[in-house]
């Protein structure tokens, strides 16, 4: 589903639900980046910059598990695994979200 919500233009996904800055964990190399998250419509978008470009990938949340985790480095975290098993998003954002 990460390759279907790829190179989505920022601007047609206005009005957004909500949006702001997460961490993302990588999916083959597992390192965390920031990126700019966007939700519209039930599905996620993340792009490298805020407010700007294209979607790197996304995901839909009908169907996904969501669990929140927590360890030494990413105490705000939120796993979610989309419809697609091989697939689980790691996220983290970075506070406590209020």
């Amino acid at each position: 589903m990460s390759q279907d919500l790829k190179g989505v233009n920022y601007d047609t996904l206005l009005p957004a639900d909500k949006e702001g800055w997460l961490y993302k964990e990588g999916g083959s190399r597992h390192n965390w980046k920031r990126r700019w998250f966007v939700l519209h419509s039930g599905s996620v978008f993340y792009f490298k910059s805020q407010r700007q470009g294209l979607s790197q990938g996304g995901f839909n949340l009908e169907g996904a598990k969501l669990r929140r985790c927590s360890g030494p480095k990413r105490e705000y975290g939120l796993s979610v695994e989309t419809h697609n098993p091989e697939r689980v998003y790691e996220l983290d954002c970075g506070s406590e979200v209020t």
